[in-house]
């Protein structure tokens, strides 16, 4: 049927490779008078206008909306100031109870576990420090050097 049109002269075909593109003639279409165009080019610049204005308004509502959502809500501030309460409530109370017992900071209990866990800490030294002597002294054996020059060509510490 467009091939039709296309040999009656009504429609032009233009092929692009295996792409066929059929345009209207527009010759059967009347001219629009000079004064046409003005008033709708004027039309087109005061709706490109009026979207210019409408798009900024929509950024700036966006950017309050983006700040409105940053803010705190009175609901938020409320539990953040009843924690922030609650908090300080417990801190006076332990502030009070350093304040009656000066000398006292830590429990018993406490202490204990620090002084088991220092003593566990200082035998594991103490036999690392064997195990490295003794592994320092099979290799001095071994060695031309002295034990002295050793040490300070090693830089040890014993």
């Amino acid at each position: 049927m467009l091939d039709e049109l296309v040999s009656e002269g009504k429609i032009k075909a233009k092929e692009f490779g295996k792409t066929v593109i059929y345009l209207i003639n527009q010759d059967y279409f009347p001219e629009l008078p000079q004064e046409e165009f003005a008033k709708m080019n004027n039309e087109i610049s005061e709706m490109k206008d009026i979207l210019r204005e409408l798009t900024e308004k929509h950024r700036e509502n966006m950017r309050k909306i983006k700040l409105l959502q940053m803010e705190m809500t009175n609901e938020d501030l409320e539990k953040n100031l009843e924690n922030a309460s609650k908090e300080n409530q417990e801190m006076n109370i332990i502030l009070e109870e350093y304040g009656k017992n000066k000398d006292k900071l830590l429990k018993e209990e406490e202490i204990k576990v620090h002084e088991n866990s220092m003593i566990k800490m200082e035998n594991e030294y103490k036999k690392r420090l064997k195990w490295s002597k003794d592994l320092f002294s099979t290799i001095a054996e071994n060695s031309e050097k002295s034990k002295q020059q050793l040490i300070e060509e090693m830089g040890l510490e014993f």
